[in-house]
């Protein structure tokens, strides 16, 4: 597969409880948090793989609670996803490998159910990139 690169974003302030988010990986933290999912996205520089899919909760979204967590590819859910629930504070998909096409623009989504806690995120995903490294975050490339 390459070189393997780890990516991760940072929210430093709370998720929402009640909206659909999205992130860019490599970005920092705090500035690409967004509710469209056409403003946020991370583009692959060459032909590459995500896998392993690792988000950190600051705080268990609660009873009854949860946070789901989709890898995005243009625009697309894919199988690449995690879901926090209760009183579990981290979630991880080590089982899916997504293929990625120089070009693609891909996100991390969040979609909260019930009325989780709220707290910061630290999602992280591995990238594999025949010996290309990922650079940064991005934005949708009306705004490069």
């Amino acid at each position: 597969m390459g070189l393997l690169q780890p990516l991760s974003s940072a929210y430093r302030t709370g998720l929402s409880a009640t909206v659909t988010q999205y992130t860019a990986f490599c970005a920092p933290a705090d500035t690409v948090k967004s509710t469209e999912l056409v403003d946020i996205l991370s583009i692959a520089p060459i032909n590459g793989y995500l896998s392993h899919l690792n988000v950190q909760l600051e705080v268990s979204p609660g009873s009854g609670d949860s946070r789901k967590f989709t890898v995005m590819v243009n625009n697309s859910e894919t199988s690449l996803e995690t879901t926090v629930s209760n009183t579990d504070s981290t979630g991880i998909d080590d089982k899916n490998i997504i293929k990625l096409n120089a070009g693609d623009y891909f996100t991390l989504r969040h979609i909260p159910s019930g009325t989780p806690s709220l707290g910061a995120m630290y999602p992280s995903i591995l990238w594999a990139g025949n010996n290309q490294v990922m650079m940064g975050g991005g934005r949708h490339p009306s705004g490069l």
